[in-house]
């Protein structure tokens, strides 16, 4: 008997540690925005088969916006950590605001880009304008102005109206009381708002339904999921060549042969035919970067763009 009680105790003990060692190796992914949000829809699709390639659980953790930029660098030395950002958090907002304390090739060790987002310009269907010149033409001849969404105070997209506003002198209002692309396009589809920006997975479920229509795309080409649609390039928009990307981190301190195994996964992962399709149903595109120091210069090319545009629009927050 007693020899039955130290053989359970030892299975205990196994189980016990088996089960500590498991969660203590698992790695956690935080997010930059919520469960909604085009990054962390990408990672959703991707996590499976990272799994796979790590041989490792993951845990997807949300962040709720540019705050959670500041969790990566309480992680240094955490080799079981990975931080998925996006263009506004990482080259954006360094560039345009002196409170916000990150900067990416200091506070983090970048690994690879995964995904570009169009981010589309999109204005309330029953309006009767359908493209940018009857937008410029309204805007010039009605009294009543339209009022507009830039999503937050330091997105991207209220980079992108700046420049729509100046460059084409568009008489328009802005309505602060929205924030987040799910409510802004509520506010769309329920026609208390005519226009927005933001990425392509959220506005593509108005156009279809016929709540909205796309007038421009922020996107080095026109996109398959709206062909008709020109791109800002197109308009002479030379500051916004693209829209939104977004790529994963993780902290300083950790070793070069994890960083490689990080970057050998995501890579492999990228390539794999569900997770392609997947996140290309939701009109965003695979873009892995050939390394992690090639991620590294493409977002030093990034800010400087950006610091760029905002000098011109005299985009800057306190």
């Amino acid at each position: 008997m007693k020899k039955i009680k130290n053989l359970l105790y030892l299975v205990l003990i196994f189980f016990i540690f088996n089960n500590y060692v498991i969660a203590d190796d698992s790695l956690v992914i935080l997010t930059t925005f919520a469960q909604t949000g085009s990054s962390s829809k990408t990672i959703l699709i991707m996590k499976d088969r990272l799994e796979k390639e790590l041989k490792q659980n993951i845990t997807i953790e949300f962040g709720s916006g540019s705050s959670s930029a500041l969790r990566i660098v309480k992680e240094e030395g955490n080799e079981n950590f990975l931080y998925i950002s996006t263009i506004g958090v990482i080259s954006l907002l360094p560039s345009i605001s002196n409170s916000f304390k990150f900067n990416s090739s200091l506070n983090t060790k970048p690994i690879s880009k995964t995904t570009s987002t169009p981010n589309v310009l999109i204005i309330r269907s029953d309006l009767g304008i359908n493209n940018l010149q009857q937008l410029i033409d309204y805007s010039n001849n009605q009294d009543k102005k339209l009022r507009y969404s830039y999503i937050a105070p330091t997105s991207i997209h209220r980079l992108e109206f700046e420049g729509l506003i100046k460059d084409f002198k568009l008489n328009l209002e802005l309505d602060e009381s929205l924030r987040g692309s799910a409510n802004v396009m509520k506010a769309i589809r329920d026609r208390n708002l005519d226009l927005a920006i933001t990425t392509s997975p959220y506005v593509a479920p108005l156009v279809k339904e016929g709540d909205a229509i796309p007038l421009l795309v922020a996107h080095p080409e026109r996109i398959e999921l709206f062909p008709n649609t020109p791109t800002m390039l197109e308009y002479g928009l030379s500051s916004f060549p693209h829209g939104s990307w977004a790529g994963i981190f993780a902290p300083t301190g950790i070793s070069d042969e994890r960083i490689k195994e990080f970057f050998s996964a995501l890579t492999s992962t990228l390539k794999d035919s569900y997770v392609k399709k997947e996140i290309e149903k939701l009109g965003m595109e695979i873009s892995p970067s050939s390394s992690p120091n090639n991620f590294s210069i493409y977002i030093q090319d990034e800010s400087n763009r950006l610091k760029l545009a905002a000098e011109k629009y005299n985009f800057f927050i306190n």
